[in-house]
């Protein structure tokens, strides 16, 4: 079980559904055949981090950050700050280090990264049958 100071919502996903994979997304999480759950996502945690220092995201910031999911151009993460204002949002950040505010909550990103995911798929499908 996930019993962090993460997104209630988010750990009911973890526990329940571990991640999502599919056709350039992934929800991070481990799969339910992975032996060490919590390594996985304190692993996948530190390759985050590192790409944050190398971006020059602060310390300060990054240890109030937590990957969530990726897609083929950014990695978005949960705000893990006191701010009340702030907590729980998600954010995203592109390969360039570039920050913005994605969603106000886990259950709103999901219906967000899914309502693009949905778009994205219908233009890819579109485009390979305008040939």
């Amino acid at each position: 079980k996930f019993n962090s100071n993460l997104d209630k919502d988010y750990r009911v996903f973890l526990n329940d559904y571990g991640s999502i994979y599919g056709s350039g997304i992934y929800i991070c999480g481990p799969t339910k055949d992975c032996d060490n759950k919590h390594g996985y996502i304190v692993s996948k945690q530190a390759g985050f981090e590192h790409r944050c220092r190398i971006n020059r995201m602060t310390e300060e910031k990054i240890k109030l950050t937590w990957l969530i999911a990726e897609d083929e151009n950014n990695q978005y993460y949960l705000d893990l700050s006191k701010e009340k204002d702030e907590r729980g949002y998600i954010s995203s950040i592109d390969s360039n280090g570039i920050s913005r505010n994605f969603a106000k909550s886990f259950l709103n990103f999901l219906d967000s990264f899914f309502e693009a995911y949905k778009i994205k798929s219908e233009e890819e499908t579109f485009s390979e049958s305008s040939y």
